[in-house]
């Protein structure tokens, strides 16, 4: 391939995370206590 350099950068992105709708932080932040396993 002569430039991967798009496909590189997509990679990156890939492996770092942060591609989804919303992080596993944000989803649990109000997650009631008493559900909590």
């Amino acid at each position: 391939m002569a430039n991967d350099k798009t496909l590189r950068q997509h990679l990156v992105s890939l492996l770092k995370g942060g591609s989804a709708h919303a992080t596993f932080d944000a989803a649990v932040k109000d997650f009631p206590a008493e559900l909590h396993g």
